[in-house]
């Protein structure tokens, strides 16, 4: 399938980017609210190579493209204005304070764990194949590292959300995105982020957001025992608009 192709089809179908007030996707289906739905040719939109199936549902226009439905996505999410917001960009609202910027980028870092969760269910049933066909044995480390790596996604959550390994894991979900077979991709490439970006959060990026949560602490520690004064007003333009 051409995504391209089809992107641009599904663009010119549902009136023009200037026509999507909000465009996202889950596993199979793009999702979309738009400003003028009169505009939009649903027919059109169903007859195009790749689409499935157009559904109307709780609000939403979700046009089902199975597997590759983030190739279509990044098609057209560059297609769309910058900063186009969910609501159509209003133009007037003042601009997000820091924090607030700080805390919808911590809130978007919860879009990865659904994935990691089935990547981490995968490898559970990798192990236990392995295990069941001779390949490995229960006791060797080799076993024990990656059941590690499957227990730390159901029992230490607060590990995919680390703030560096979410963005390391947006790099490493390109090349999976790449290398997995479509058929079976909704499996193989939460399997292969989790894999490739656990071994990295352990080795390179824990340590470095351990060291440079030390430097921001003992830079805030030294100012507030010599100028405890400054603090406030370090703090002031951090404050939401």
């Amino acid at each position: 399938m051409n995504y391209n192709e089809t992107a641009d089809k599904i663009l010119h179908a549902v009136g023009g980017a200037e026509n999507i007030r909000m465009l996202t996707h889950c596993a199979t289906r793009l999702r979309m609210e738009f400003n003028d739905r009169a505009k939009v040719n649903d027919a059109q939109i169903g007859t195009l190579p790749g689409v499935i199936s157009v559904v109307e549902k709780g609000g939403q226009f979700q046009i089902v493209i199975g597997n590759e439905v983030q190739q279509v996505y990044r098609r057209l999410n560059k297609a769309l204005p910058e900063k186009k917001g969910p609501a159509g960009g209003d133009k007037n609202a003042k601009p997000a304070g820091i924090v607030a910027r700080i805390i919808s980028v911590i809130s978007t870092t919860f879009t990865p764990v659904i994935p990691a969760i089935t990547g981490a269910g995968m490898i559970k049933a990798l192990l236990a194949i392995l295990k069941l066909t001779g390949v490995i044995s229960e006791t060797s480390s080799t076993y024990q590292l990656l059941n590690i790596i499957a227990d730390a996604a159901f029992f230490f959550l607060p590990v995919l959300l680390i703030i560096l390994t979410v963005w390391l894991m947006s790099w490493v979900e390109r090349f999976a995105e790449k290398v997995s077979p479509s058929i079976i991709k909704f499996f193989v490439k939460p399997m292969l982020i989790l894999l490739i970006t656990a071994p990295l959060a352990l080795v390179v990026v824990g340590p470095a957001g351990i060291l440079l949560n030390d430097l921001v602490a003992a830079g805030a520690g030294a100012i507030d025992r010599h100028a405890s004064w400054l603090i406030p007003m370090l703090m002031a333009p951090c404050s939401p608009s």
